[in-house]
Protein backbone atom coordinates (compact mmCIF):
# COMPACT_ATOMS: atom_id res chain seq x y z
CA UNK A 1 0.00 0.00 0.00
CA UNK A 2 1.24 3.41 -1.17
CA UNK A 3 0.39 6.65 0.70
CA UNK A 4 1.20 10.15 -0.72
CA UNK A 5 3.91 12.00 1.54
CA UNK A 6 2.41 14.84 2.62
CA UNK A 7 5.47 17.32 3.54
CA UNK A 8 7.32 16.36 0.47
CA UNK A 9 4.09 16.79 -1.93
CA UNK A 10 3.31 19.92 -0.11
CA UNK A 11 6.92 20.96 -0.91
CA UNK A 12 6.50 20.22 -4.62
CA UNK A 13 3.57 21.80 -4.69
CA UNK A 14 5.39 25.04 -3.37
CA UNK A 15 8.05 25.03 -5.74
CA UNK A 16 6.05 24.75 -8.54
CA UNK A 17 3.67 27.78 -7.56
CA UNK A 18 7.08 29.99 -6.95
CA UNK A 19 8.32 29.05 -10.42
CA UNK A 20 5.47 29.76 -11.88
CA UNK A 21 5.80 33.03 -10.01
CA UNK A 22 9.50 33.55 -11.24
CA UNK A 23 8.17 33.00 -14.93
CA UNK A 24 5.70 34.98 -14.38
CA UNK A 25 7.96 37.73 -14.07
CA UNK A 26 7.59 38.91 -10.10
CA UNK A 27 10.19 38.40 -7.88
CA UNK A 28 9.36 35.53 -4.97
CA UNK A 29 11.59 33.39 -2.48
CA UNK A 30 10.52 30.37 -1.26
CA UNK A 31 10.93 30.60 2.60
CA UNK A 32 11.24 27.24 4.89
CA UNK A 33 10.83 26.87 8.64
CA UNK A 34 12.88 23.91 10.65
CA UNK A 35 13.12 22.06 6.74
CA UNK A 36 9.70 22.62 6.08
CA UNK A 37 7.57 24.54 3.88
CA UNK A 38 6.68 27.89 5.18
CA UNK A 39 4.98 30.32 2.71
CA UNK A 40 6.08 31.90 -0.46
CA UNK A 41 7.40 35.68 -0.16
CA UNK A 42 6.60 38.30 -2.63
CA UNK A 43 8.14 41.76 -2.26
CA UNK A 44 5.41 44.80 -3.22
CA UNK A 45 5.69 48.27 -3.31
CA UNK A 46 5.34 51.11 -0.47
CA UNK A 47 7.04 48.55 1.62
CA UNK A 48 4.28 46.34 1.46
CA UNK A 49 4.86 42.39 0.98
CA UNK A 50 2.84 39.40 0.02
CA UNK A 51 2.63 35.43 2.02
CA UNK A 52 1.24 32.64 0.17
CA UNK A 53 0.68 30.12 2.63
CA UNK A 54 -1.70 26.88 2.65
CA UNK A 55 -5.13 27.51 4.11
CA UNK A 56 -6.63 25.60 7.11
CA UNK A 57 -9.56 23.50 6.85
CA UNK A 58 -11.88 22.52 9.76
CA UNK A 59 -8.85 20.71 10.99
CA UNK A 60 -5.95 20.31 8.90
CA UNK A 61 -3.59 22.12 6.53
CA UNK A 62 -5.18 22.03 2.98
CA UNK A 63 -2.18 21.36 0.18
CA UNK A 64 -1.47 24.57 -2.50
CA UNK A 65 -2.64 22.56 -5.17
CA UNK A 66 -5.27 20.03 -5.76
CA UNK A 67 -5.35 17.50 -8.53
CA UNK A 68 -8.43 16.15 -10.06
CA UNK A 69 -8.54 12.89 -12.28
CA UNK A 70 -11.79 12.99 -14.10
CA UNK A 71 -11.90 9.44 -14.93
CA UNK A 72 -12.65 10.04 -18.72
CA UNK A 73 -13.24 6.84 -20.65
CA UNK A 74 -12.15 7.39 -24.00
CA UNK A 75 -12.41 4.39 -27.04
CA UNK A 76 -9.82 6.42 -29.69
CA UNK A 77 -6.67 8.24 -29.46
CA UNK A 78 -8.51 11.45 -31.36
CA UNK A 79 -10.86 11.56 -27.91
CA UNK A 80 -7.87 11.48 -25.48
CA UNK A 81 -6.35 14.31 -27.13
CA UNK A 82 -9.06 16.17 -26.94
CA UNK A 83 -10.74 15.16 -23.74
CA UNK A 84 -9.35 16.85 -20.54
CA UNK A 85 -8.53 14.00 -17.93
CA UNK A 86 -7.21 15.72 -15.29
CA UNK A 87 -6.33 19.14 -13.87
CA UNK A 88 -4.90 20.85 -10.79
CA UNK A 89 -6.66 23.29 -8.88
CA UNK A 90 -4.70 26.11 -7.15
CA UNK A 91 -5.88 27.63 -3.59
CA UNK A 92 -3.79 29.44 -0.80
CA UNK A 93 -3.93 32.12 1.68
CA UNK A 94 -2.55 35.92 0.51
CA UNK A 95 -1.68 37.53 3.45
CA UNK A 96 -0.60 41.34 3.20
CA UNK A 97 1.52 42.71 5.67
CA UNK A 98 3.37 46.35 5.79
CA UNK A 99 7.25 45.92 6.45
CA UNK A 100 8.22 48.13 9.59
CA UNK A 101 12.20 48.44 10.06
CA UNK A 102 15.11 48.72 7.43
CA UNK A 103 16.22 45.06 8.60
CA UNK A 104 13.25 44.00 6.80
CA UNK A 105 13.46 45.70 4.03
CA UNK A 106 16.47 44.30 3.35
CA UNK A 107 15.34 40.94 3.41
CA UNK A 108 12.57 41.81 0.80
CA UNK A 109 14.84 43.04 -1.47
CA UNK A 110 17.40 40.16 -1.62
CA UNK A 111 14.63 37.63 -1.30
CA UNK A 112 16.75 34.77 -0.40
CA UNK A 113 15.03 30.94 0.28
CA UNK A 114 15.69 31.22 3.96
CA UNK A 115 14.63 34.40 4.77
CA UNK A 116 11.31 35.40 6.85
CA UNK A 117 10.50 39.13 6.80
CA UNK A 118 7.68 39.75 9.88
CA UNK A 119 5.58 42.42 9.92
CA UNK A 120 2.44 44.00 10.88
CA UNK A 121 -0.17 42.23 8.55
CA UNK A 122 -2.86 44.30 6.87
CA UNK A 123 -5.49 41.32 5.97
CA UNK A 124 -5.87 38.29 4.56
CA UNK A 125 -7.89 36.43 1.23
CA UNK A 126 -8.10 32.99 0.95
CA UNK A 127 -8.59 32.53 -3.11
CA UNK A 128 -8.63 29.63 -5.34
CA UNK A 129 -8.71 29.20 -9.15
CA UNK A 130 -8.14 26.54 -11.84
CA UNK A 131 -5.34 28.10 -13.45
CA UNK A 132 -2.01 29.69 -12.39
CA UNK A 133 -3.00 32.83 -14.27
CA UNK A 134 -6.10 33.32 -12.67
CA UNK A 135 -4.82 32.13 -9.32
CA UNK A 136 -2.11 34.94 -9.06
CA UNK A 137 -3.80 38.24 -10.87
CA UNK A 138 -7.39 37.08 -9.03
CA UNK A 139 -5.73 36.98 -5.93
CA UNK A 140 -4.31 40.72 -6.33
CA UNK A 141 -7.59 41.66 -8.15
CA UNK A 142 -9.70 40.54 -4.58
CA UNK A 143 -6.85 41.85 -2.16
CA UNK A 144 -7.69 45.31 -3.87
CA UNK A 145 -11.32 44.47 -3.64
CA UNK A 146 -11.84 42.84 -0.31
CA UNK A 147 -9.27 44.63 1.80
CA UNK A 148 -8.74 48.06 -0.05
CA UNK A 149 -5.10 47.57 -1.22
CA UNK A 150 -3.49 48.18 -3.90
CA UNK A 151 -0.20 46.66 -4.37
CA UNK A 152 2.26 45.98 -6.75
CA UNK A 153 4.62 43.27 -6.89
CA UNK A 154 7.79 43.67 -7.52
CA UNK A 155 9.62 43.05 -11.32
CA UNK A 156 12.44 40.95 -11.11
CA UNK A 157 15.03 41.79 -13.14
CA UNK A 158 15.77 40.15 -16.82
CA UNK A 159 18.46 38.05 -17.57
CA UNK A 160 19.25 39.96 -21.02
Amino acid sequence: MVAPITDVEEKMYAMDIHRSIIRSGIKAGLVSHQDSFSHILIPASGNLFIEISPMYGKTEKEPLMVYTDYGVNTESTAEIEIAQMCSYVYKARFTVKYAETSHNQRSLRNVASQVSATGTMLGAIDHEAPSFGEFLQGALYKINRELSIEIYPVSRASRN
